[in-house]
């Protein structure tokens, strides 16, 4: 009977899981930027496991079709069939991995949310600061006046947000900038 129960909550917990985790996937890119640390991290770990999946019946079937030797015909040899299954499983997991970490990386630096504020002008999307507020920034590479501000949700979504791809260049000019510039010792202002 406890096993029932057990075996029941557990089912219930993992379609709980997988539909949060298919909610999370359709969020449109301006949601997913603004979602709460916890539903980002859920949100990472659904896509990996997605991946991994995928990945890992990938290498299943690219093995099985160079070696022309099927998995499932060592199904009745119980320790070669889990030892075969566990190295697709991780060849998976490592594409999945290296796929993902591409992917992540390709998506943070590739653009950015910003509103045209009547007062601060250009501000960018930073991220949440709570479930009602968030933090945005003018992100300004060509000067020291770049300036931080925490607006309510509601002010933020009055404006029409816009996307902006990052220019590398200004993030290179800003570094190059950083190296021309004079040092100024303490005491000498």
């Amino acid at each position: 009977m406890l096993n029932d129960i057990i075996s029941f909550t557990a089912i219930v917990a993992v379609l709980t899981a997988i539909i949060k985790g298919i909610s999370l996937v359709k969020k449109p890119n301006i949601e997913k930027k603004l979602l709460e640390d916890e539903q980002k991290v859920a949100l990472h770990i659904f896509q990996f496991i997605i991946a991994t999946i995928i990945f890992t019946f990938l290498a299943i079937f690219i093995i099985e079709a160079f070696t022309g030797d099927k998995l499932l015909n060592y199904k009745n040899d119980v320790a070669e069939f889990s030892k075969i299954l566990f190295s697709l499983l991780l060849l998976g997991l490592m594409s999945a991995y290296t796929f993902y970490l591409i992917y992540s990386l390709i998506m943070i630096f590739s653009k950015n949310y910003y509103i045209e504020h009547k007062i601060h002008g250009k501000l960018f999307l930073i991220k949440p600061i709570n479930s009602d507020r968030i933090l945005l920034s003018n992100l300004d590479y060509n000067s020291e006046n770049t300036h931080w501000i925490i607006l309510k949700k509601d002010e933020v979504f009055e404006y029409i947000i816009y996307k902006d791809k990052i220019h590398k260049n200004k993030r290179k000019k800003k570094w190059v900038q950083g190296l021309k510039a004079p040092i100024v010792m303490a005491g000498q202002v």
